[in-house]
């Protein structure tokens, strides 16, 4: 590998850091609102992201640098409040979430990536069905004729 091709990859990486950090803070501080599903559907997008770079950067040879999570989850995350949605798809969530907390405390990304990833498809799942709730409770205005939101 290159040193410009180890350089872009290490810019990815801390891109794909940098939007996984914002979408924690933003479940972080967010009050109870229509907002959740947005919020979970960024959650999802930032672990496809840190997934897609982790995998690039296992295959380019580097290791996950292992560590432990930090502290608790968010609190609207978090298995003893009272979470809105599909209880199988919030239990898929927090099966994945202790995943790739194992996976972190060790240094293989490309555990680290598909740890990543299955978060990602079960926040996005978990995301739409709290979305289609919402817009049948009308917490969220129905969703466009074309599809669009």
């Amino acid at each position: 590998m290159s040193y410009d091709e180890e350089e872009a990859l290490q810019g990815e990486f801390a891109g794909a850091q940098q939007m996984w950090r914002s979408a924690i803070k933003a479940h972080r501080h967010a009050p109870p609102d229509a907002g959740f599903s947005g919020r979970l559907q960024a959650l999802s997008r930032a672990a496809f992201a840190e997934s897609h770079i982790c995998m690039a950067a296992h295959k380019a040879g580097f290791t996950w640098p292992a560590a432990k999570a930090e502290g608790e989850q968010p609190w609207e995350l978090r298995s003893d409040v009272g979470r809105r949605g599909p209880e199988k798809l919030w239990h898929d969530f927090d099966t994945a979430v202790a995943t790739l907390k194992r996976a972190a405390a060790d240094t293989d990304l490309e555990e680290v990536a598909s740890a990543f990833r299955a978060l990602a498809a079960t926040a996005d799942k978990l995301g739409d069905a709290i979305e289609a709730e919402d817009r049948a409770s009308g917490l969220l205005p129905p969703a466009a004729a074309d599809g669009t939101a």
